[in-house]
């Protein structure tokens, strides 16, 4: 009787899936603890968070299933700081915190062409 059960595999530790998480955009299963520590590190490295199986961007009423409301308001704020800066326009110096000695040291300077952004 028990063979028979379906046993559903999770996608990122591909071990048995005993506590699925509920992500709404595909039909793959991941583990709830496994979706967790997926949102962790993809809140701590990016802007924002996507499905391990399908690459679907998740919502916040997703993202708040799954990350603390410490870390869902910190990836909150870094994608308002990414609009602000999309807005604005170009990166200068000022929005990468670099002095002009340090743009020297990783080979950078000032655009010749509009003398605001960055460049190689």
């Amino acid at each position: 009787r028990w063979a028979r059960r379906a046993r559903t595999q999770c996608v990122v530790c591909t071990e048995i899936c005993l506590e699925p998480a509920s992500l709404s955009c595909c039909s793959q299963h991941v583990c709830q603890r496994c979706a967790q520590q997926w949102a962790r590190v993809q809140a701590d490295e990016a802007d924002d968070v996507s499905c391990p199986s399908c690459s679907q961007v998740l919502s916040d009423k997703e993202l708040g299933g799954l990350l603390s409301a410490a870390s869902l308001a910190a990836l909150q704020d870094k994608r308002l700081q990414r609009s602000a800066v999309v807005r604005r326009g170009l990166v200068n110096a000022e929005d990468l915190d670099l002095s002009n000695d340090q743009l020297a040291q990783l080979g950078a300077k000032r655009c010749p062409a509009c003398g605001s952004g960055i460049m190689k």
